[in-house]
C-alpha cells in the first residue's frame, strides 16, 4: 500500500510523526523525528517532504492529510476483504 503512495518508509513516518506530535516549525519537526524515529537524515526527509508540498513549516498540508486517510482507507478495506 505504501508504495501507491509513493513515499517511502522514511517518509511516511516522518508524516506519521508530523500528525501524531506536531511541530511549531520545520526544525522542530525534524528535531522530533530524529528523536523519535532515529533517522539521521530527518532534515533531508522534512525538507522533500516540504519541497514535495506535503509539508509547511514543519505541519501537514491538506494534500498530505489526504494521502495518510487515503492509505488508511485501502489498508483498512484490504483487511476487511481478508
Amino acid at each position: 500500500f505504501l508504495a501507491e503512495t509513493g513515499l517511502t518508509e522514511s517518509q511516511w513516518v516522518t508524516l506519521r510523526v508530523a500528525q501524531l506530535y506536531g511541530a511549531d516549525d520545520t526544525e522542530g519537526l525534524a528535531a522530533a523525528v530524529a528523536d523519535r524515529a532515529h533517522f539521521p537524515d530527518a532534515n533531508d526527509l522534512v525538507r522533500s517532504l516540504t519541497h514535495r508540498g506535503l509539508l509547511e513549516a514543519g505541519r501537514l498540508t491538506p494534500a498530505a492529510s489526504r494521502a495518510i486517510r487515503s492509505f488508511w482507507s485501502a489498508f483498512s478495506l484490504s483487511r476487511s476483504s481478508s
